[in-house]
């Protein structure tokens, strides 16, 4: 006969979990099938600890190592095979990873905006996201420069600290410098001398009715995370994982330093407090059979039901307007910019998409310069998309062409006509767009 040790919560343990649930005891209940009046004897002590029935202890420390993985309390990681084979039994369209990836993240950004302004979030019904990291660049795109005196458009850090510049001269250089100097700089010095951005691109990000310098143009931020400046952190998209009883959970893939836009302490975050798969026994995976239950039963889509994704009409679009009202975080009134974006990135293809690529390229660059000069206009504004294609340095070989430009201007009519018939399956959305402004669509 065979015997295991088995970990279970402590009495303490028990006592910390009620507790941090006390507000919510009622969801803890349904998630553990039990009554929510057993777990309030245990919480006020009308209860012993001591008493608790073996099958309620372990579900209790179940539920605090993350619960179960189809189930889960917090974010789960898997690996790459594991997460699409999980995706697909779900319903998901694995075709195109980078659109699913845009969609996941659009839905959730929507759905945490609705979610945390209700007044009452008590019986909220569980939704899961899916999130592949590898494709961050297509979503995770909204960057604030960090500026410290707003009085002037072109200013020096007040802070009298300096910013650090690599390749600096060595002399006087502090032990735990190394190759670096402390130089008394501007920001956007910084930011030209070591991108390809300049004066006029600042003006761009200089937003009305805010002192922030922010830009949502997926190129722009590509150089700008290069440079790890301080205080850039996506507060859009980590609203979405330090969210709090909204009943959202997600699983990710990928989750690894990319490119900057995700910062390393985050990645390390998300890695130390996540589940995975080597977290519990119910389940497992090899590469040929999938998913496994009780190491006998294949996975099959009635066992992910719950797991399925929501869809564009179960978001509202009004929920940004509501909770711009309220927040402190001015990034955040550009989450319709952002989302709008995100679509036209996904229509357009994947990175072996000539010219997906180049119609995206022209696309979001006039976007930053005009607004939106696409949506619920009835006639397309070649003018503005030869100027602004003969003005980009990466379209210069090809924008002198006019054929090539009459193709590019061809695949952003048919884009724009998907982009927009998408966007109205969300609840709220207009049914007729007349504005440049994307905070007033």
């Amino acid at each position: 006969m065979e015997y295991s040790n088995e970990l279970l919560l402590s009495q303490d343990g028990l006592k910390e979990l009620l507790l941090d649930h006390k507000s919510n005891l009622q969801d803890l209940a349904d998630e553990l099938t039990v009554a929510v009046g057993t777990l309030k004897n245990y919480l006020y002590g009308q209860t012993s600890l001591e008493n608790m029935p073996y099958h309620l202890h372990r579900k209790l420390t179940t539920y605090a190592q993350g619960g179960n993985i189809l189930k889960p309390t917090k974010r789960v990681i898997l690996t790459n095979e594991q997460f699409y084979s999980l995706v697909k039994l779900t319903g998901r369209d694995v075709t195109n990873k980078r659109a699913l990836a845009i969609d996941e993240f659009n839905k959730a950004l929507l759905t945490y905006l609705e979610r945390s302004k209700l007044k009452n979030k008590e019986n909220l019904k569980p939704v899961y996201f899916f999130l592949d990291l590898e494709y961050q660049d297509a979503f995770v795109n909204c960057y604030r420069l960090p500026i410290y005196d707003y009085n002037n458009d072109y200013i020096t850090d007040k802070s009298d600290k300096g910013i650090f510049l690599p390749g600096g001269d060595i002399d006087n250089i502090p032990d735990n410098v190394g190759e670096y100097k402390l130089i008394k700089h501007s920001i956007f010095d910084l930011v030209k001398m070591y991108t390809t951005l300049t004066d006029k691109d600042f003006s761009y990000m200089k937003k009305p009715y805010t002192n922030s310098f922010i830009t949502c143009e997926p190129k722009i931020v590509s150089k700008l995370v290069t440079l790890g400046l301080p205080r850039t952190g996506n507060a859009v998209f980590l609203s979405l994982f330090y969210s709090q009883h909204l009943n959202m959970h997600f699983y990710l893939t990928n989750v690894n330093y990319k490119d900057g836009r995700i910062s390393k302490d985050i990645i390390s975050m998300f890695q130390e407090n996540a589940m995975t798969i080597l977290d519990q026994t119910e389940y497992r995976f090899d590469n040929k059979s999938g998913w496994i239950k009780d190491k006998i039963f294949p996975l099959n889509e009635k066992d992910v039901e719950h797991l399925k994704p929501i869809s564009y009409s179960d978001c509202d679009w009004y929920a940004i307007d509501k909770y711009n009202s309220t927040s402190d975080d001015d990034r955040f009134k550009y989450c319709k910019e952002i989302i709008i974006r995100n679509l036209f990135t996904k229509k357009f293809g994947n990175d072996g998409d000539i010219w997906g690529i180049s119609a995206d390229t022209v696309l979001q660059d006039v976007f930053t310069k005009y607004g939106n000069v696409v949506l619920g206009t009835g006639d397309f504004p070649n003018d503005i998309f030869t100027k602004v294609a003969k003005e980009n340095e990466s379209l210069k070989l090809i924008s002198h062409n006019p054929h090539t430009l009459a193709g590019i201007f061809a695949t952003v009519i048919t884009v724009s006509y998907m982009v927009e018939n998408e966007l109205k399956t969300i609840k709220n959305f207009p049914d007729e767009v007349t504005t440049t402004d994307f905070s007033e669509i």
